[in-house]
């Protein structure tokens, strides 16, 4: 028998009694056990109960207590633990070579993290620079779309540049997107073979420089996991940043377009000057002006001795002009749109990610899946509330079906279906397949 909670109180996204609800009814612990041992059934060695956990608990004063390395030998040990001490913020760390909840009685030498998923953390505070809707913590529909932009392409990059196969995107609860690669191989990485992959992600473009035309350039002919990049972030960049309803409005109102316009290298003077006295004459969409600019500078180029490739100083434009100009449209698509990794938490093994499918205190929202396929249908704001699962609890349980598992009577049913068919299940047959079970 669970207390009724369809109150006025119930309509709060965030308490600590939801809290207890939520975790000790709906919170999927048997997956999470089922997909971090990775196909081990044997606690005692069980990459499980090697697993650092660590809890934000927050006291009825309102201090926040941190405890890291916690650690568990099945999943009713971390759900007891979870139910007693409701933490506002679930972390999963590392695996060690020992318990991390044993750490002192070995050396710092002797303690150490053995494998990680490799992840990845975005965050749109890293992107105020270029949203004038939201800043800091704040976000709305407009500035969610670079999480979209940030998925598509990180996700096309592991699979066909790295050959991951086993990885899977979340909603952080808040403001943000976090992706577990899960392969064998990318467990195992050391943490200087993480950094390098970081570093194969990672562009200079997060602001504009205040000199005009340095800091676009990009080598040209483009690395062709750039060029992938580019042809998945253009058409976001012209539908989501250039409109006058997009982020930035680039080329939907003169201050905005002359701005632009400003930013181009100095070599490509003629096709600025050209360009305003165009657009002043003529009513020109955002699509039509981006056109306008790039053919431009294709012809530029065209007219001053082709393209950069091989092409010596001719027509008094330089090799480096010519990069410069070529790069132009690359770099100003990259510098609004390109994702932006928190480096720090991908390169540790040792590091701290939010557990998914906890609940963000901040939101009240639960740490939920993202289909990479749909991530454009993704509403972060659509996101359950742990108060608005309480309350489908509440009015489920009166009369309800017995058979039918809490999760299933919530709005988290489609998330939890999709996380079981689309993840846990696949990797429980890859790690059955390796060990000759099937």
């Amino acid at each position: 028998i669970y207390p009724p909670f369809f109150s006025a109180a119930a309509r709060e996204p965030f308490s600590p009694e939801f809290l207890g609800v939520y975790y000790s009814r709906l919170y999927p612990f048997e997956w999470m056990h089922e997909w971090l041992s990775y196909g081990s059934p044997d606690a005692s060695v069980s990459v499980f109960s090697r697993r650092e956990w660590s809890f934000t608990v927050q006291t009825e004063m309102g201090e926040e207590i941190y405890l890291r390395y916690q650690s568990f030998g099945s999943a009713l040990e971390l759900r007891d633990a979870v139910v007693k001490r409701r933490p506002i913020k679930i972390d999963i760390g590392g695996a060690y070579n020992h318990p991390p909840k044993d750490r002192k009685a070995y050396t710092a030498a002797a303690f150490r993290p053995t494998e990680r998923e490799l992840v990845f953390d975005i965050d749109l505070t890293d992107y105020d620079d270029v949203r004038t809707c939201c800043s800091e913590a704040n976000i709305c529909h407009k500035c969610w779309i670079l999480m979209a932009c940030a998925i598509e392409v990180i996700d096309a990059c592991l699979k066909e540049d790295f050959g991951f196969k086993q990885l899977h995107w979340f909603y952080s609860g808040r403001r943000g997107v976090h992706c577990w690669v899960v392969d064998d191989v990318a467990r195992e990485l050391t943490d200087e073979a993480r950094g390098a992959i970081v570093q194969y992600f990672l562009l200079d473009f997060a602001s504009e420089k205040s000199q005009k035309g340095t800091g676009n350039k990009l080598p040209i002919p483009l690395h062709p996991m750039l060029k992938r990049s580019y042809d998945i972030l253009e058409p976001y960049f012209i539908e989501h940043v250039l409109s006058e309803s997009g982020l930035l409005g680039l080329l939907a109102n003169k201050k905005s377009w002359l701005g632009l316009l400003n930013n181009l290298p100095r070599p490509a003077n003629k096709v600025a000057a050209d360009l305003m006295e165009k657009w002043n004459k003529h009513e020109r969409s955002p699509v039509e002006k981006w056109t306008d600019l790039t053919s431009a500078l294709d012809s530029l180029l065209e007219k001053r001795g082709g393209r950069s490739s091989k092409t010596p100083k001719h027509n008094n434009m330089s090799f480096s002009e010519r990069q410069e100009i070529e790069s132009w449209k690359f770099a100003t698509v990259f510098r609004h749109t390109y994702p932006r990794l928190d480096a720090g938490v991908s390169k540790a093994r040792n590091h701290l990610l939010k557990a998914p499918f906890c609940v963000h205190p901040k939101t009240g929202r639960v740490c939920v899946p993202i289909a990479p396929d749909k991530v454009r249908e993704f509403d972060p704001f659509a996101v359950p509330t742990v108060g608005e699962l309480v309350r489908e609890l509440d009015m489920t349980t009166k009369g309800g079906d017995e058979g039918i598992a809490d999760w299933e009577r919530t709005s988290l049913k489609k998330c939890f279906q999709a996380f079981k068919e689309g993840f846990l299940t696949p990797l429980k047959r890859e790690c059955a397949k390796k060990k000759g079970c099937c």
